[in-house]
């Protein structure tokens, strides 16, 4: 049986290690709420929220548990240890709760989790003054696996809306949590006793640190979460021969009524009369330019053997430089005996649209 406060040789390793997972939990917790506001004006800005006050509450949980469990005895016999726990736990659940909340706002789910994290955090707190049930980490650990449900639909809604490229990265949060969540349960009092001894409390740390681990690799290898509306950001596609001439172009986000505009109005508008010449230009020199920001549009360019594609966007994301790669490729492979022959029929390239739709349209995955 550990006694409280801890004692003797392990106390200052785990109050390092211990204090390490506070200070990179809080890290990270405002890594994630800059970007927040660094990207708020997007549709996609409630899960960078979340996970910024997931990680911010954690970091207090982590806090209380250090408070509780090394400097208890220094406070004063006024303050309960029991009860300093049961603060962090509703800490904990309450976190999750608005977790909950803002995830599943953003992929329209119904509030079924929040609804539930708020009922037991209602509880936790109820228990604290009732003492209905014996420990509160009973109800802590139902709102755990509530989570890790939670977990569940959130990274299989937001695979469906990356490629493969990322789901690497999105697929290292839900470890990366359920390593946090793991890590926590390694750390109770009734896991430490099991076990025998405090190495178990190092152990549970030690998952703690891998799952921040993981988390970080999502917020480094993860594009921003407004890649995931990529498809509203789209305007106009230009498909070219190296010599400058367009050989198809499509529109994107526009009623029929402007479908119905020449290709010269569009740009006109845009003020982007010149992008053959541009196109000419890039091809000749040394080094092709892949980006030119024109104001509030923006042109990507892939290059090919034979064709140049040049898309214009509200911003160059990254997914979309991927997709006009891969489409670029597309029409070389199946129209390159056409384009080495090319007289000037356009009819020829008339399945570019469907390649157009099959990359571009919402619902195409890579």
């Amino acid at each position: 049986m550990v006694e409280f406060p801890i004692e003797g040789s392990l106390r200052e390793p785990l109050l390092v290690v211990e204090g390490v997972i506070v200070v990179i939990l809080i890290q990270l917790g405002i890594i994630f709420f800059r970007k927040y506001l660094r990207e708020r004006e997007t549709s996609t800005n409630n899960v960078i929220l979340a996970w910024s006050l997931f990680l911010f509450t954690y970091s207090i949980v982590f806090l209380f548990y250090i408070i509780a469990d090394f400097y208890l005895e220094i406070m004063g016999e006024g303050i309960i240890r029991d009860d300093l726990l049961n603060v962090s736990y509703q800490f904990a659940v309450g976190g999750a709760a608005l977790f909950s909340f803002y995830t599943e706002r953003e992929i329209k789910i119904n509030h079924y989790f929040s609804i539930s994290m708020f009922i037991l955090t209602c509880g936790l707190i109820a228990n604290a003054f009732l003492q209905f049930i014996e420990s509160s980490v009973y109800l802590t650990f139902v709102a755990w696996l509530l989570f890790i449900v939670l977990i569940y639909f959130y990274i299989r809604y937001f695979t469906q809306l990356l490629g493969d490229k990322w789901r690497g990265n999105v697929y290292s949060l839900m470890i990366g949590v359920i390593l946090i969540v793991l890590g926590f349960g390694g750390t109770s009092d009734w896991m430490v006793n099991a076990a025998g001894g405090l190495w178990m409390r190092f152990f549970g740390d030690a998952i703690i640190i891998m799952g921040t681990i993981f988390i970080s690799m999502l917020f480094i290898g993860v594009p921003s979460l407004a890649e995931f509306d990529w498809h509203k950001k789209l305007r106009y596609l230009n498909v070219m021969l190296h010599t400058g001439i367009s050989v198809a172009h499509y529109h994107f986000n526009v009623d029929d009524q402007e479908k119905d505009k020449s290709v010269d109005e569009l740009l006109m508008a845009g003020g982007l009369t010149s992008i053959s010449q541009i196109v000419s230009d890039i091809i000749q020199s040394e080094k092709k330019l892949d980006y030119i920001d024109h104001g509030d549009l923006k042109i990507i360019f892939a290059h090919g053997n034979l064709i140049t594609s040049a898309l214009i966007v509200e911003e160059p994301l990254e997914i979309l430089r991927s997709k006009l790669r891969k489409f670029t490729s597309q029409v070389e492979f199946i129209y390159e005996e056409n384009l080495k022959t090319w007289s000037g029929d356009l009819e020829q390239f008339q399945f570019i649209e469907a390649l157009v739709k099959a990359n571009f349209m919402e619902g195409s995955r890579k």
